[in-house]
Parts: structure tokens; C-alpha cells; sequence
């Protein structure tokens, strides 16, 4: 469940690296940067930090959209069956309240701690 145009792969194309070691995986969370990623057919990933050591120099990361839903908000947000509706605003505005800037800002605190694991 990689994909060869993954960020972290066109960074390493472009850098030349010579050691290279990707653990993206579709559909996996921020906590699966310290915690398994179990997979739908029995199987599950190491904790992506693993791969991390006193000698890694470049690290990626690709992170949070899988955590607020990502691939809901943009199959809600870009329906073209009505050409005039706002199906992202119907959605995920509530009383004046801004759902997915809620669900970005709850994921920050996890963002954060991502960041600060690899530095």
C-alpha cells in the first residue's frame, strides 16, 4: 500500500540518497508513527519511528489527513452532481461552527509530538 510518487519517494529521486527506507502506508494514522498499523487482511506494519536512528539525516512525513478523514471530506466536498450546491458547506459547517477546522486543530497537539519524535 505504497505508492512509487509518494512524497517520500520524490524526495529521495531527487536527492539521490543512497540508504533509503520508507514506512508509508495508506491509511495510516498519526499514532502509527509510534504504534502497529494493523492492515485489513490479518497482517500489520511496525511502528513507522522505527526506522528512525541517530544516524538518519532527511525524514518525511506525510501526516494527519487519514486522521480527520481526509478521503471523506474531499469525496463530500468535490461531489459534482449538483453544480450549485455546497455539500462541503452543508456538511461540515454546524451553526456557525467550522467542523474540519475543529478536527485540524484536535490533531495539532498529535502533529506536534510527530514533529518533535523525529528531531
Amino acid at each position: 500500500m505504497q505508492s512509487s510518487l509518494s512524497y517520500g519517494h520524490l524526495v529521495q529521486g531527487r536527492l539521490d540518497h543512497n540508504t533509503f527506507d520508507n514506512r508509508t502506508c495508506g491509511g495510516a494514522t498519526i499514532d502509527n508513527l509510534t504504534e502497529r498499523q494493523d492492515l485489513d487482511w490479518g497482517q500489520s506494519n511496525a511502528p513507522q519511528a522505527q526506522a528512525l536512528s541517530p544516524t538518519t539525516r532527511l525524514v518525511t512525513l506525510s501526516l494527519g489527513g487519514n486522521d480527520i478523514g481526509f478521503w471523506g471530506i474531499a469525496l463530500t466536498c468535490f461531489r459534482n452532481d449538483n453544480p450549485t450546491a455546497t455539500p462541503c458547506l452543508n456538511t461540515y459547517v454546524r451553526n456557525g461552527t467550522d467542523i474540519l477546522r475543529a478536527q485540524i486543530d484536535a490533531a495539532e497537539v498529535e502533529l506536534d509530538a510527530a514533529i518533535d519524535l523525529v528531531q
